[in-house]
């Protein structure tokens, strides 16, 4: 299976007023890591939770 990483190496931030809604969300946001998860690696969300700076963020991480 590609790595997400290589599957969207050519993709582009998403134009006009859609790439502000994440900075306008002020709620909690739980995010859940599972180690099996190809797509959603440790990176992968990280990418995607900086899009919510003003969330109330809680993340829970697999057991190392």
């Amino acid at each position: 299976m590609p790595s997400f990483t290589d599957v969207c190496a050519d993709a582009r931030p998403a134009p006009g007023p859609e790439r502000s809604h994440g900075r306008r969300l002020r709620l909690p946001l739980l995010s859940v890591g599972i180690t099996d998860d190809a797509w959603g690696t440790p990176a992968a969300v990280s990418a995607l939770l900086r899009r919510f700076p003003n969330a109330d963020l809680t993340t829970v991480a697999p057991a190392s």
